[in-house]
């Protein structure tokens, strides 16, 4: 109407949601303000009604911010932004937009962060509606990449996108000292009726939190991809789920072949069937026999020192073929100093070095062995080994780059 969008959705939609089983809305999104203050005003009151848990727009008369629930014994921080309202805000005084929506800035965000975690919550998940300059796009943006940034230096510990009308990829984001926030750019629209392919596709995250020494961590994370035929089984427009569902061939062709695209696009954390393996302190010592430790940390990955990235764990050994040498300490001071140069975190060694972060075992490469299997028994993997004296790293980047393809 006259240019502007003016969606609304008949009440019986947030029965429907309810009885589904959702108990938490985030309403942070570019169509919050289509029907004006009064328009988000009487929405919240239904939602009210219902009893439905909500964050990401405002009464302005209540409360702001963020929401803190107790799911199983953790402390659970929720808080819902979005970047775009349709030029909307334009329209509200100053007072208005603070009041009513929740437009992400950074020192915003470390506010509302900083404000749950003085609530006691214990693990931080910012729904983001973001990406207008990504729409119906697998890839995500520059300035979404800038904003994730934002999201975690700003103390989030999990970052779930949406808006762009498409599935985007998982990554993880890199912060200060080796920290690592894991961030899904865009699940797609997960309901819909557009003509679109690509708009088809969604997935649902589901998230495994536990508590290790006081520490919150994500223990399991998997994505469920799914789609939305036009009709299946009598329904119009299901949104249909990877899953052992039993039906015509036929009729779930398009479906298989959009949850095939979503597992491509966002690129399976972990293992095949969607886990991931995060390597903590904790479970460093539980797999080395050591005692654990006062504090828990997540690393980035388990290199060498010479190859030692922001976050990682390194290992104080010299990297070669022969199974008798044995790093001199003079070296392996030199290898220590190269890795925690590289940004490690941590220093898997056989001896204490400097006021370095060591874990101290016998024998570094062994320590290495024994991780390493732990790791790989959590998975099924395929490997492809490549010998010979000349062409190993050309072979190996060639082999690389056709399977990523």
């Amino acid at each position: 109407i006259d240019g502007r969008y003016h969606n609304n959705a008949p009440l019986e939609f947030l029965d429907a949601i309810q009885n589904a089983g959702f108990e938490f809305l985030m309403l942070a999104n570019n169509h919050g303000l289509d029907s004006g203050v009064a328009g988000a005003v009487e929405t919240l009151g239904h939602i009210d009604e219902r009893g439905l848990m909500h964050t990401g727009l405002f009464d302005p008369s209540g409360p702001s911010g963020g929401s803190v629930v107790d799911v199983n014994g953790i402390k659970l921080g929720l808080l819902s932004y979005s970047t775009w309202f349709n030029r909307n805000e334009t329209r509200l005084t100053q007072a208005g937009r603070q009041s009513v929506i929740n437009e992400w800035s950074a020192q915003k965000g470390t506010r509302d962060i900083e404000d749950l975690r003085r609530r006691g919550a214990e693990f931080i998940l910012v729904y983001m509606h973001w990406g207008v300059d990504a729409e119906y796009s697998h890839t995500q943006s520059r300035r979404m990449e800038a904003l994730a940034l934002e999201v975690a230096n700003a103390g989030a510990d999990y970052i779930v996108g949406s808006h762009t009308h498409s599935v985007q990829p998982y990554t993880k984001v890199l912060v200060d000292k080796g920290r690592t926030v894991p961030c899904i750019y865009s699940m797609g629209n997960f309901v819909t009726s557009e003509m679109n392919p690509v708009a088809r596709n969604s997935a649902l995250l589901k998230l495994r939190l536990e508590k290790k020494g006081g520490t919150v961590i994500v223990s399991d994370e998997q994505f469920v991809p799914c789609y939305v035929p036009d009709q299946l089984l009598g329904i119009g427009y299901p949104v249909v789920p990877q899953s052992s569902l039993e039906s015509d061939e036929a009729a779930l062709a398009a479906c298989k072949k959009g949850f095939a695209q979503v597992k491509s696009v966002i690129g399976q954390p972990g293992s095949t069937d969607g886990t991931t393996y995060l390597l903590t302190k904790s479970r460093l010592c539980s797999i080395l026999g050591l005692p654990q430790p006062d504090t828990n940390e997540v690393y980035t990955s388990l290199r060498f020192a010479v190859d030692a990235v922001p976050g990682c764990v390194a290992l104080v050994n010299d990297l070669t073929s022969d199974p008798a040498w044995v790093t001199p300490k003079d070296r392996c001071r030199d290898l220590a100093r190269i890795a925690m140069d590289k940004g490690a975190s941590l220093l898997l060694s056989p001896m204490q070095i400097e006021d370095y972060p060591c874990l101290i075992v016998p024998d570094a490469f062994a320590a290495y062995c024994t991780v390493i299997t732990a790791i790989r028994n959590n998975f099924s993997p395929r490997t492809i080994s490549v010998t010979g004296s000349i062409g190993k790293t050309t072979t190996s980047d060639m082999v690389h780059a056709l399977i990523k393809s």
